[in-house]
């Protein structure tokens, strides 16, 4: 699903895979990675350059995950779904 999403909140992201990202920011989420046991979902996403401002200039170009709870989707683009099995990795033991 391809959607455009608005931050409820503030949230600094914990690595590089995930980003940062501020309240009232608008997001452009172009996957949903969902949880088998639904605990939890993260959404794939890159902040939408149109409404950067000047407090937002570091986050530019950024891409990566956040936890979709921190948002409420503003509009949807495109509804699709598919189920990618996938396995489980600790990535951040070798």
């Amino acid at each position: 699903t391809n959607s455009l999403a608005k931050a409820e909140e503030d949230y600094n992201a914990s690595d590089c895979r995930i980003i940062n990202i501020k309240k009232g920011q608008l997001i452009y989420v172009y996957s949903k990675l969902m949880n088998e046991k639904d605990s939890g979902e993260f959404w794939a996403a890159t902040p939408c350059l149109k409404v950067y401002g000047e407090q937002y200039a570091d986050h530019m170009g950024a891409a990566g995950y956040f936890p979709s709870s921190l948002v409420s989707e503003q509009h949807v683009y495109q509804e699709a779904n598919k189920t990618v099995p996938t396995r489980v990795r600790n990535l951040q033991k070798p």
